[in-house]
């Protein structure tokens, strides 16, 4: 009962199938939301929307749920798995700092704290690769006195 909503929502990025149906179906048989759902669901689609579905317990498409936000892409029945399978590879292959990405998106509670979160995590990094280049540099030219 919600469990796979509940479960979705604490997911990065999410792939839904176009016949898949997304709900707090719990609330229709008097369960609590016990996964964290009411907290995490206003920060993807915001507090209006997530009252809505909390306390009515409507069904969501995939469809609406696109357009306000709570999956990241629709795809035809059957291939759900493969596309989030390649959406995990994109982003294995292009967020070398994803510890960066996630306090800056999600763990600020204001515009101003996403900014030091991102500032503190990339200047980590810059620092590890400018070591690096120094590394390779005196590797590569430690015995060329001619560069001077």
């Amino acid at each position: 009962m919600a469990n796979g909503l509940e479960l979705s929502l604490m997911c990065d990025l999410r792939v839904m199938e176009q016949s898949a149906v997304l709900s707090f179906f719990n609330h229709r048989y008097g369960l609590p939301v016990i996964d964290d759902g009411t907290a995490r669901l206003p920060a993807r689609i915001g507090l209006s929307r997530s009252l809505d579905l909390i306390l009515t317990g409507r069904e969501v498409r995939a469809e609406e749920a696109y357009i306000i936000g709570m999956a990241n892409r629709v795809v035809p029945p059957r291939d759900d798995m493969n596309d989030a399978l390649e959406l995990e590879k994109k982003c294995a292959l292009n967020v070398p700092n994803r510890d960066s990405v996630y306090s800056a998106v999600f763990d600020s509670d204001s515009f101003q704290q996403a900014m030091q979160d991102e500032t503190m995590h990339t200047s980590k990094i810059i620092s590890n690769e400018m070591h690096r280049g120094f590394q390779w540099f005196n590797k590569t030219f430690k015995d060329d006195n001619t560069a001077s």
